[in-house]
């Protein structure tokens, strides 16, 4: 297999494995699980809710589990509409061919062997503060402590043809559509014998210059050249560009700044360019406009920001700009010391440094 050489991709390795590893060691017990009736955790004399089976919540939940596990009179009860651990940080080696899309992905209940806390697999319709209920399409739930750890949602703004032509990465489906959409990008490149619509289909822009942008971009470079190509050794010499596109003026901008300077460094020299200071304004089949001129392009990759999901923006509590619940130095909501919110959906500071926790899977399951 080829090393991925770039630091977003070490850094997502790195991010995986070490989230894979708090969370496979988190509180091992001996004990049998024993499933939960509803009405058993209604009666509960303490009732924890957690809404989200993604790092952030599956980590509290293994950690209460480690903590209090076993008490006849407490409930834990995880809900998530998925009803698994997707590892975001490794979408990249589906888009790669690496892995399959099944690789990336862990029931929640492979966790729940050998613990005490529970599972829903539920939609999370609404949130009611001031009755204590989370309502969801498996019917409402009570809480005496609440977790939220919903995550978060790609943003993608309205702006002209973006919504229309922009390839998200979210999921092992974006995943595998990206995959597929870099092959028939090069097979048309090989195709065309007009110049321009050449170095069209060989433009590969990505919107967004934080963490999966760069790990984007990375991906996409090296597929291309050290994998599509030797398919295609004809165009080996055709001027096929991948550029980042981000509106801060740095890269990982939530990043220190030796952080940024080493990462666009390491992506230049692997031949990605880095246009930041910049945003995208629209899109149409043949470019990508942006505050810096025009781009001819038929690709552009989205991963320019997200957002809190709309049932967290709609609590009626602080938020950031992105929706995210603006959380104290616990991590609980001011005027609801009950309720707690961790991993994307949160916005909090590092306590060292000040600045913002970054939306990562690592910050994630330590808030947890």
């Amino acid at each position: 297999m080829p090393k991925m050489t770039t630091a977003g991709a070490v850094a997502a390795g790195v991010v995986a494995a070490g989230a894979g590893a708090r969370l496979a060691a988190a509180g091992r017990k001996r004990r049998r699980h024993e499933s939960e009736t509803e009405a058993a955790y209604r009666t509960a004399a303490h009732r924890v809710l957690i809404l989200g089976g993604g790092f952030g919540g599956l980590a509290t939940a293994l950690e209460l589990d480690r903590r209090i596990g076993g008490r006849a009179d407490t409930s834990v009860l995880v809900v998530d509409r998925d009803n698994n651990l997707l590892f975001t940080p490794l979408l990249w080696t589906v888009a790669d061919g690496r892995a399959g899309a099944n690789n990336v992905t862990v029931p929640i209940r492979a966790f729940q062997r050998d613990r005490s806390f529970h599972v829903l697999h539920a939609e999370v319709h609404s949130i009611d503060l001031d009755r204590r209920e989370v309502h969801t399409s498996a019917g409402s739930r009570p809480y005496d402590v609440l977790i939220i750890a919903l995550g978060s949602v790609t943003a993608v703004p309205d702006l002209p043809g973006l919504r229309e032509r922009a390839l998200q990465f979210a999921t092992p489906s974006d995943a595998i559509e990206l995959r597929n959409h870099l092959i028939d990008a090069i097979e048309a490149a090989h195709q065309t014998d007009n110049p321009a619509e050449r170095q069209e289909w060989l433009t590969f822009v990505v919107g967004g210059g934080g963490d999966t942008g760069i790990e984007l971009a990375a991906t996409i470079h090296q597929y291309i050249f050290q994998g599509l190509l030797a398919e295609y050794p004809w165009l080996s010499d055709a001027p096929v560009r991948v550029i980042v596109v981000g509106r801060a003026n740095r890269l990982v901008p939530m990043s220190n700044v030796h952080t940024s300077s080493a990462v666009e460094r390491l992506l230049r020299e692997d031949g990605v360019e880095v246009l930041t200071g910049a945003s995208i304004d629209s899109v149409t089949d043949r470019a990508v406009m942006t505050s810096r001129g025009e781009i001819p392009a038929r690709t552009l990759f989205w991963a320019a920001g997200i957002s809190a999901p709309p049932v967290v923006r709609d609590l009626p509590v602080e938020h950031a700009r992105n929706g995210a619940i603006v959380v104290d130095s616990n991590l609980r909501v001011p005027d609801h010391p009950e309720v707690y919110v961790v991993g994307d959906s949160a916005w909090a500071f590092d306590a060292d440094t000040g600045e913002p926790v970054p939306p990562t899977a690592q910050a994630a399951g330590h808030a947890g």
